[in-house]
């Protein structure tokens, strides 16, 4: 069988050039109202474009479709389905697309309606806080902060007590929803909790050489003023709150705090980098974790001795 021949081939394709550098009209695109899908038994679920669209035309298909959590991306989507861990019933904003071959785009705004069903999945969050030393740690607060890209905010406290977690609903943390999340503890009783004169010696021994203090841990708690050294002015400074000269250490914190899984890239030097003191989740993050777990540092006690119940 004979190939057709070159010219006929180049027009084609010169047409199809042609056409797509004329075209300028999007298609038509309607999505569905408050579609819904159903989370499994492995606890996720999973949205099709497909599903989603109630109709969409174009004078020059084929049309192909992208789906994508809203907030989380710009231009048109490179899948045309999202999968969401939500633990338990909720919105999630998505964004449908569709795309005709010049290249023109049109899409829609959906609140995915996301039900578990089976009533199986637990939408439970824990925060956790611990002592270096110890298994728990009283009285911290977490503020957690989220917001989305068209300015919708979140902001609520919690607080320990008890116990070394807290735990709470689904609705608190946006799960898959295209927010930020910012969780930030802190503790800020009791500034002589396990400081001594035996924490100023060791942070005078470490200074001098005569036995340097290897733990990053310990480290941290030795930086009484948080400048990310240890200097002579973190023994001034202990040796006024021990004294009663000053009320607090500065900055008004009595607790460092560190993400639990936080690596120090070189434990002889754990200020650089800086030591993050929250998590930040971006809001592409999938799956999103269901523990937030930290551990916590008494600023000034160089030798663990503080009771993490105060």
């Amino acid at each position: 069988m004979k190939s057709p021949p070159c010219f006929l081939v180049c027009l084609t394709a010169f047409q199809g050039l042609l056409l797509a550098q004329i075209d300028i009209t999007p298609p038509v695109l309607i999505c569905k109202t408050l579609p819904a899908t159903y989370i499994g038994n492995t606890c996720l679920a999973t949205a099709w474009a497909t599903d989603l669209i109630e109709s969409v035309t174009d004078d020059n298909g084929p049309i192909e479709l992208g789906l994508r959590v809203k907030c989380t991306g710009d231009g048109f989507p490179n899948q045309n389905s999202i999968t969401t861990g939500y633990g338990g019933t909720g919105i999630v904003h998505t964004e449908l697309w569709a795309k005709d071959p010049a290249g023109n785009t049109a899409y829609c705004n959906i609140e995915l309606l996301v039900q578990d069903n089976l009533g199986i999945c637990d939408p439970t969050y824990y925060i956790q806080s611990r002592a270096v030393w110890d298994t728990y740690s009283d009285s911290v607060y977490f503020h957690h902060f989220a917001t989305n890209c068209f300015s919708d905010t979140i902001q609520e406290d919690y607080l320990t007590l008890h116990g070394n977690y807290i735990g709470f609903g689904s609705g608190i943390i946006p799960n898959n929803t295209g927010y930020d999340f910012t969780l930030t503890p802190r503790k800020n009783i009791s500034p002589l909790n396990g400081v001594t004169t035996y924490d100023l010696a060791l942070i005078s021994k470490h200074i001098l050489g005569l036995k340097p203090i290897t733990d990053p841990y310990k480290m941290m708690a030795a930086d009484v003023n948080q400048d990310g050294k240890i200097t002579t002015f973190d023994i001034v400074l202990l040796r006024q709150l021990i004294l009663g000269a000053i009320p607090s250490l500065p900055h008004g914190k009595s607790w460092q705090f560190v993400p639990q899984d936080h690596v120090f890239l070189n434990p002889e030097n754990p200020f650089v980098p800086a030591i993050p003191e929250a998590i930040i989740l971006p809001r592409t993050t999938y799956p999103t974790p269901n523990y937030f777990q930290f551990l916590a540092v008494k600023i000034g006690d160089v030798n663990f001795s503080a009771d993490p119940a105060h």
